[in-house]
């Protein structure tokens, strides 16, 4: 790398995590940490497919996982848009982060 890409890379603009996010995200890891493969692992495609019929199963099979509030947890803190996180799909999450922009 040279070293005016070097002197560039650093002035981008950086990803900035809000602090509940982070704070979810530690406590998720956390909870994978002390359990072994969940779903997710096993069949990283289908959580993360765009597909309704994949949303759907993917949200089924993470009913029975210990991460299950975790996960939601993060995905409504991290405001995720997309993927099968904690049981909810894109569709579900919509209307919390509506609900919470709108609540004073």
């Amino acid at each position: 790398m040279t070293a005016a890409v070097a002197a560039k890379a650093t002035q981008w603009p950086r990803c900035v995590t809000p602090p509940a996010a982070a704070e979810a995200w530690r406590h998720l890891r956390g909870t994978l940490a002390g359990m072994g493969d969940p779903p997710c692992a096993r069949a990283p495609v289908v959580w993360s497919s765009d597909a309704e019929d994949d949303q759907a199963a993917a949200a089924e099979a993470c009913r029975w996982c210990p991460a299950l509030g975790p996960c939601a947890a993060y995905a409504l803190a991290a405001n995720e848009p997309a993927a099968t996180w904690g049981g909810t799909v894109p569709a579900d999450r919509r209307p919390a982060r509506r609900n919470e922009r709108n609540t004073p």
